[in-house]
């Protein structure tokens, strides 16, 4: 089964591994807005299923995550730009030539 909403995202497998007893699964994407800005989504794929366990249906919750991954991604430079500024200090501190 060949559907696509998400160009990372292959609906056709979450939907046979839902229907193989899996409950939920999880997955991340980006898309692309109409404005050229891009957002990121946090998925939740549920199956639905009879008093048979079948499962008749998936309900699909998309959650806009685009701040928490800004503000991920700006931590990490921070971080980085700390170690690397760290890192000159205690070179000259030990007052190195390798550095």
């Amino acid at each position: 089964m060949e559907l696509s909403v998400f160009d990372d995202v292959e609906l056709g497998d979450i939907f046979e591994k839902l229907s193989d007893k899996n409950t939920q699964l999880n997955a991340e994407t980006q898309i692309d807005t109409k404005e050229g800005s891009q957002r990121y989504l946090a998925l939740s794929f549920s199956s639905i299923s009879n008093d048979d366990g079948e499962v008749k249906g998936i309900a699909i919750i998309a959650r806009n995550v685009t701040n928490e991954r800004i503000a991920d991604e700006k931590i990490k430079q921070a971080n980085a730009e700390l170690e690397e500024k760290v890192a000159v200090r205690n070179c000259r501190a030990t007052k190195s030539k390798s550095c």
